[in-house]
């Protein structure tokens, strides 16, 4: 009885209590603290309020679980729901959201690790790759830590249309499905692989359309034995339904010692290619194959792990590979004798796709992936897969004819070896479901039966981290920015609230939070301080449920909202949203260890050569500061050598930075430089050259002036009627551009989306998408270098920022400012940069007495306020006279160079750096015009010739189709 009364009397309690007050009106307070913290998160809600024991438990909808949840935050909302309650702060409350107590919700970024449970930690093995040549390591950065990131979607073939397509609406000059790949790819893998991480992704990386394999079947095999079952040739070139080219063929193996294989590729065309490796795992296989990779006769060494990773394509690096085999080739070998060392196929380059789809008799309509959870739960009999006899498949079976690194992970997962139970989710009735649902499962199947994942099955990786990066999150009708989602599931498919590891899953939203707090406030500091935090999101997406290990699925920005992208497609933007991704991974991985993590560099800047004497050369470079790591700042750096008909050699480190280095004659030079600490090292410095003549004419200094990179232009009516990227402005990307696919032309914000080839506001044609756009390579003066060492001037090179005066020893001074032009970061309230002629660029010039070679396409229509046009004037001897002076890019040359003819390209391309808008110049003071514009006949260069020489160009030297005979006549007429 004692109990029923006590029972009684708590639900008297507790009823009277949540009859006491007003919910609507707490939620209310509640809500104005939450909408402060984040946007676009719902309402609060308040369910119920309990009054047990003095204590308010007060539960709410999801709502305050979306926030990042700090002891402070959690505080004020404590105050304010006692506040409502009875009036004052001093009163016991508990909050709730979906049930779960809000203080279990306080992320690792904001407390110290505390028991059992709350964080990973993986034992010490050897990891699956090592850099044994590299110059530097990354103690406390990422060092031997194994990653997987996958960046959105990709083309895939759709059964009902019975067609590829993408996967998202192509809008803005890009589709999601490349987009995203425009941050992995040039900018968050390489950021992780410098500090030391071992990068995996589901899709292929490699841009480069060649591809090369080389079967351990055809390499200098020795006393090698071979066995079935691994890579072999695919007939025809095509995969079919189920077919795995890892079962057409055999491997090698050995136990002896020092046993060598060698692949020597027949390289088509001289490029950068990745290298991926493949072999086989078994029980006694050794942990240290030496791998060396001999690239254009540069020597690289791996150690690779082969108790780990066998049976599909390993990524080893990109290298500069030609065509001369004794300079280019990859060799296996182990100094274990008694360990079995294995070798199946290398391959070198992405190449096309090569797996063909056709329409199976069932189809499954393309489901959501917040929508499709318990899918995993069909019976295998209702996915049963049709497969066709190969020869009944080729006449229905179409390849996707797209390069293999924009197509879908399915495809990338079959091609690799992956199993199709893996990869092949729905039975081959959706490659939609199957791209997204097979991540996970390929992140599981990487991971299984190493400390991660013991119990489960696979390649026995112990995979710490994942990312899936998506940017389709919303749009808005004008001009507000949708911003960052981060969305994470606290359960697995079989409804598990922990990793095989113990830790629970609530790790995710940890990492979520670390990853949504650097981007949101890195990205307000340094671009737009308008930008919007979103949700923390617990939602069941299979690309976060699936993994047994920490992961998140990031919903950055939104592709389809003009706001976000207009700062979405410039590289700078991209690179400062990888670096923050990048340092999140970082924090977490350490937090959960309890080390101490350092932060790798920014790039150096302010890089120059000067001649120390006849025989050696003098780099300088200066320490860029991370306004916003304290742990940024560089401890060392590592210089990078190319020789002419060589690949970059591995570097050699200095703790100064200085560096003296020898010249041989008659050898050209180029060089580039890292900032380095114990995070790792940053991106490189724009690549200098140098060149020491045998019989030398005179000396040259080049100055590179073209540092920028940048968005298409983008412009907004008055009425905001119209709005989106300027046709015939391309931007520039940084290196070569993954994203872009064509010139939009839906420009009226009001029309609406229809499908995805047909979306409204924003459409743009799909024209380049099998290009990979040049963008800025930085290594003009390179180029330009070639050309004077084969006319027998010696030269040195510097970056304009570095430049402060100039000798008197140069002959002429060449000054490139390429596609250099005063562009925003941000909005214009924040800053801008890239500007062409800086005052001290301006002040070297006007006491430069000497000879000048000065080109670049916009160095007239950026210089059209009185000040600047007195300065081009005076000291230039030019006026602009318009901008877009030329469509055709047909130039007419004029005397002393009227027997020559030049072409500019205009268009996008992967080789030559296009000019879409070359300048007008007016000659002044004595100048003559020596350039017409064909179609226009606006002048496009002038020459000076008087107490010095001078010649101007109006548009890019670097964009014309024979660069090097303008060039050369350029050198002649200036040092005559």
């Amino acid at each position: 009885m004692k109990t029923k009364f006590t029972a009684l009397v708590l639900l008297l309690s507790i009823s009277l209590g949540a009859m006491a007050f007003d919910k609507q009106s707490l939620a209310q307070s509640l809500d104005s603290v939450a909408q402060l913290q984040a946007r676009q998160i719902g309402n609060v809600q308040v369910k119920q309020v309990r009054q047990i024991n003095g204590r308010y438990h007060v539960y709410t909808n999801q709502t305050l679980g979306h926030l990042s949840i700090s002891p402070a935050l959690l505080d004020t909302l404590t105050h304010v729901a006692s506040r409502e309650l009875i009036g004052r702060n001093t009163a016991k409350v508990v909050l709730y959201s979906d049930g779960v107590e809000l203080s279990t919700l306080i992320t690792s970024i904001h407390r110290k690790r505390t028991g059992k449970g709350t964080h990973i930690t993986i034992p010490e093995t050897t990891p699956l790759i090592q850099n044994k040549s590299r110059a530097y390591s990354a103690p406390k950065g990422l060092d031997n830590r194994h990653i997987v990131i996958y960046g959105s979607h990709g083309i895939y073939y759709h059964q009902g249309l019975e067609r590829w397509l993408w996967q998202r609406a192509k809008m803005f000059t890009t589709v999601e499905d490349l987009y995203t790949s425009g941050y992995t790819l040039p900018f968050l893998a390489p950021m992780l692989e410098n500090a030391g991480a071992v990068v995996m992704m589901p899709r292929e990386r490699d841009r480069q359309l060649n591809e090369v394999i080389v079967d351990d079947a055809t390499a200098n095999a020795g006393t090698w034995q071979q066995a079935e079952g691994g890579w072999g040739a695919i007939p025809d070139g095509v995969l079919f339904e189920g077919e795995n080219p890892f079962t057409f063929g055999g491997y090698s193996f050995t136990k002896e010692a020092n046993d060598t294989l060698t692949y020597t590729p027949e390289i088509p065309e001289e490029g950068e290619y990745a290298v991926y490796i493949s072999y086989k795992s078994l029980p006694s296989s050794t942990d240290k194959a030496e791998y060396q990779v001999m690239h254009e006769g540069v020597l690289t060494e791996y150690s690779v792990n082969q108790q780990m990773g066998g049976g599909t394509w390993i990524y080893l690096g990109t290298f500069r590979f030609g065509t001369d085999a004794t300079k280019n080739y990859v060799s296996v070998s182990s100094k274990h004798c008694g360990k079995v060392l294995t070798s199946d196929a290398i391959r070198f380059g992405g190449g096309w796709g090569s797996v063909a789809r056709y329409p199976n008799q069932s189809i499954i309509e393309n489901v959501p992936s917040a929508k499709e959870n318990g899918q995993s739960k069909r019976k295998k009999q209702e996915q049963e897969t049709v497969v066709l006899p190969r020869e009944q498949a080729k006449e229905i079976a179409e390849v996707s004819g797209f390069p293999r690194w924009q197509e879908a992970s399915r495809y990338w997962q079959q091609y690799s070896g992956v199993p199709d139970s893996i990869y092949n989710y729905t039975g081959s009735k959706n490659d939609y479901t199957d791209d997204y649902a097979t991540r996970g499962n390929w992140i599981n199947w990487l991971a299984g039966g190493s400390a991660v994942y013991p119990d489960g099955e696979g390649l026995g990786i112990p995979v710490e981290l994942a990312l899936a990066f998506h940017t389709d999150a919303g749009t808005t009708p004008w001009n507000e920015i949708i911003g960052t989602l981060v969305i994470y599931t606290s359960w697995d498919d079989e409804k598990n609230k922990t990793f095989p590891t113990g830790a629970t899953r609530q790790l995710s939203r940890d990492f979520a939070d670390y990853m949504q707090t650097q981007l949101v406030n890195d990205v307000r500091a340094l671009y737009a301080p308008e930008w919007t935090r979103r949700r923390l999101h617990n939602s069941s997406y299979a690309e976060s449920r699936k993994p047994k290990v920490p992961t998140v699925l990031l919903e950055f920005l939104s592709h389809q909202n003009f706001a976000d992208m207009k700062y979405g497609l410039d590289p700078g933007f991209r690179f400062v949203v990888s670096r923050a991704i990048y340092k999140s991974m970082l924090r977490f991985n350490h937090e959960q260890y309890g080390t101490p993590y350092v932060v790798q560099p920014l790039p150096v800047k302010d890089f120059s050569i000067q001649f120390k004497d006849e025989k050696q050369v003098v780099l300088r470079w200066k320490e860029r500061v991370d306004s916003l790591e304290a742990t940024a700042t560089p401890t060392y750096y590592v210089v990078y050598t190319r020789r002419a008909g060589e690949d970059w050699d591995n570097g050699q480190k200095v703790k100064t930075n200085e560096l003296t280095l020898a010249l041989e004659q008659g050898v050209r030079y180029d060089y580039k430089v890292v900032a380095g600490n114990e995070g790792g090292i940053s991106f490189p410095s724009e690549i200098l050259s140098a060149y020491k003549a045998a019989n030398e004419r005179g000396k040259v200094l080049i100055v590179n002036g073209f540092d920028r990179v940048s968005a298409p232009e983008h412009f907004e009516s008055k009425d905001s009627t119209f709005a989106g990227f300027k046709p015939n402005h391309f931007g520039i990307g940084y290196m070569s551009e993954p994203i872009y696919i064509g010139e939009q032309f839906e420009f009226e914000r009001n029309l609406p989306w229809v499908t995805d080839d047909n979306c409204g506001f924003g459409t743009c044609y799909t024209d380049k998408q099998y290009l990979t756009p040049i963008g800025n390579t930085f290594d003009m003066p390179s180029k330009h270098g070639k050309v004077l060492a084969d006319l027998g001037y010696s030269y040195v090179s510097c970056s304009a920022s570095s430049l402060d005066t100039i000798a008197e020893e140069y002959a002429f001074v060449d000054l490139i400012f390429g596609k250099q032009k005063k562009s925003s970061i941000g909005t214009e309230k924040v800053r801008t940069a890239y500007e062409i002629f800086t005052p001290q660029l301006r002040k070297v010039l006007t006491d430069y007495k000497g000879r000048l070679l000065l080109s670049g396409a916009y160095i007239g229509s950026e210089m059209f306020a009185k000040d600047d046009k007195a300065f081009t004037s005076e000291v230039l001897h030019y006026t602009g006279s318009a901008d877009k002076a030329s469509k055709t890019g047909d130039i007419r040359m004029l005397k002393p160079f009227a027997n020559l003819e030049a072409q500019l390209v205009m268009e996008q391309n992967s080789k030559i750096l296009p000019c879409e808008s070359p300048d007008g110049l007016n000659p002044t003071n004595g100048a003559v015009r020596i350039a017409r514009y064909g179609d226009s006949r606006i002048g496009a260069g002038i020459a000076f010739e008087g107490e010095n020489k001078q010649l101007i160009f109006g548009f890019a030297l670097e964009s014309l189709e024979d660069f090097d005979t303008l060039y050369r006549e350029c050198v002649n007429w200036l040092t005559k």
